[in-house]
């Protein structure tokens, strides 16, 4: 069996299994470097002390600080995966990786950007489809959701006055996150360029320039049954990569630090609503975590809400 055929196999048994396409995507790239290096198909003797070279030398980046255990992590993931599927085949006779053992978790907190640097950062964006997406970022929405987004996800919410996605999440789980006007009105300029270029002068006349009735109008008579890429380049849907190059292009014409990427507005959405005080399981929902112990997390990056209840505490004072 060759390379390639052991990833369609492993390929296909991934896609079975409803991973999502970043996982495939980063697990068969995963397995396609490590048989470079080590020829995972060759004879067990052969490939198992070289498993066990890569394993410590993974150790010696991670304490030094080179790598990430979460990198570490899902090396091994694919790697356990890969070999699975191949046994479960027949195609090879024993799994190599599950005698590897993994590396617990790094301390993690969530990496919001200040808004005066956002405030930077968006004073930069003029092209109307890259400014749309740096919206639905800053509302919650991930990277990868906002490259799936197609136009039959788009609805104008009458009673609220903005504009609601559906999104597919992790797990290909749906959810509906209703815009921060603004951001409604980013997107919708964004679909009337994009689907109405001829008739969106004429509607926004009629409709005293409201940008909001016109992609109302829009959704309702062009896009309600169609499903096509919200957000595309060079006739094709955007891509993970395409948006981390486009946000890296901005964040350097602000200014602004490469520490910072699209899931930085994501993490500023959740920090900038649980410091407003809005109810933490109704940001749960707009960012669809899981579990609240996540969305939790959030709440330990900034310390203006502590340090306001500390103000507040009566406190005796010495004589």
């Amino acid at each position: 069996m060759t390379i390639e055929q052991a990833l369609s196999l492993f390929r296909a048994a991934l896609i079975g299994r409803q991973s999502s396409d970043r996982t495939v995507e980063n697990h068969t790239g995963v397995i396609r470097r490590l048989d470079k290096q080590f020829g995972l198909l060759d004879d067990p003797v052969v490939v198992r002390p070289k498993l066990e070279q890569y394993r410590a030398a993974l150790q010696r980046d991670y304490d030094s600080e080179r790598i990430s255990a979460s990198k570490i992590r899902c090396e091994l993931v694919a790697l356990r995966a890969f070999y699975a599927v191949l046994v479960e085949e027949g195609c090879y006779p024993e799994n190599l990786a599950t005698k590897i053992r993994s590396i617990g978790a790094d301390p993690w907190l969530p990496r919001p950007m200040p808004m005066p640097e956002i405030e930077r950062l968006f004073k930069v964006v003029s092209d109307p489809q890259d400014l749309a997406i740096m919206s639905l970022f800053l509302s919650g929405l991930r990277n990868v959701e906002v490259c799936r987004m197609t136009t039959d996800w788009v609805r104008y919410d009458e009673a609220e006055q903005t504009l609601v996605v559906r999104v597919l999440g992790k797990g290909r789980k749906l959810g509906d996150v209703p815009l921060h006007p603004t951001a409604a009105v980013n997107l919708g300029r964004h679909l009337l360029n994009q689907f109405a270029p001829d008739e969106q002068v004429a509607w926004l006349t009629e409709l005293s320039q409201s940008t909001l009735l016109a992609t109302e109008r829009l959704v309702r008579r062009k896009l309600k049954r169609q499903r096509l890429p919200v957000f595309t380049t060079r006739g094709r849907p955007v891509h993970r990569r395409w948006v981390d190059r486009m946000f890296a292009a901005y964040r350097s014409l602000a200014g602004l630090g490469d520490e910072y990427g699209p899931h930085s507005l994501r993490h500023t959405c959740a920090t900038e609503l649980l410091e407003a005080g809005e109810d933490i399981r109704v940001v749960q929902e707009i960012l669809r975590h899981s579990s609240i112990s996540i969305t939790q997390m959030y709440t330990q990056v900034r310390t203006g809400p502590k340090a306001r209840a500390m103000r507040r505490l009566t406190v005796p004072v010495g004589g």
